[in-house]
C-alpha cells in the first residue's frame, strides 16, 4: 500500500462522509458512476466523501434516490 493511500485511510471524516462513501462502495459504483446516475457532479460527490463540503439537500436527495435507499440512511449511524 502506498504512503499515500495509508495516509488518507487515517483521516478522519464525519458520520455523514462516511456513510456517503460506505453506501456508494457497498453499491459497487465508482464516482463517475454515481455521479452519471445521480445528476450530482462527481466533484461535488468526492467533496463530501472527503468531508470537504456539506452536501446539499437536494443533492443527498438525488443520491438516496440513485441508491435506492431513504433519504434518513444517510443519517442514521449504527
Amino acid at each position: 500500500m502506498s504512503d499515500i493511500l495509508k495516509l488518507t485511510n487515517n483521516i478522519k471524516h464525519s458520520p455523514l462522509a462516511n456513510k456517503l462513501r460506505a453506501l456508494r462502495v457497498a453499491k459497487g459504483y465508482s464516482i463517475a458512476e454515481a455521479a452519471q446516475g445521480s445528476k450530482v457532479y462527481a466533484s461535488d460527490i468526492l467533496n463530501y466523501e472527503q468531508d470537504r463540503e456539506t452536501p446539499k439537500i437536494r443533492h443527498l436527495k438525488r443520491l438516496a434516490k440513485f441508491y435506492g435507499v431513504p433519504l434518513k440512511e444517510f443519517f442514521r449511524y449504527d
